[in-house]
């Protein structure tokens, strides 16, 4: 049977702690391991967690910068730090996070992430009064997508928006 080290036996009990809404609890049991570990890639995204499901967006954008400086080509964290940016109105700077992904995901020929770029730059351009821009982006968006930014988006509703 395989153990689990004590960062990661830590880290899944703050996560479980997260998923059951206790986050207070959360977030200081995830404080405590950064402390402990402050180059732990995993912590910092576990705080970043549970300060976006306390829509904390300042601390949840500084601890995924912080494994951004540890990890520069993970496409989640540049991906998730957009998000934070966009919930705190900082539309520029997230635009430079979601291509940053584009390009890191072209680079190593990833797709996984693509559609959902693709969705936030648009909705990111829409912001920024960029329209064409965001057009080009949703048109390569499937039918049926739907995602939340800061409300359930559909690709019509991205359409509308950018005037077509």
């Amino acid at each position: 049977m395989e153990t689990m080290d004590p960062l990661d036996r830590q880290i899944a009990a703050a996560r479980k702690l997260a998923r059951e809404r206790k986050l207070d609890e959360a977030f200081v049991k995830a404080d405590r391991i950064i402390e402990q570990f402050p180059s732990a890639l995993e912590a910092l995204r576990l705080r970043a967690f549970v300060c976006e499901l306390r829509n904390e967006w300042e601390l949840a954008e500084a601890d995924t910068s912080r494994a951004i400086h540890l990890q520069p080509d993970e496409i989640v964290l540049y991906f998730n730090r957009a998000r934070f940016l966009f919930a705190q109105g900082m539309y520029r700077p997230a635009l430079e996070d979601i291509n940053t992904a584009f390009e890191i995901s072209v680079a190593e020929n990833e797709s996984y992430y693509v559609t959902a770029l693709y969705g936030w730059r648009a909705e990111i351009l829409l912001k920024l009064g960029r329209r064409a821009e965001a057009r080009e982006d949703i048109e390569k968006l499937d039918d049926d997508y739907r995602n939340w930014t800061d409300q359930l988006r559909t690709k019509q509703d991205l359409l509308r928006d950018a005037g077509s």
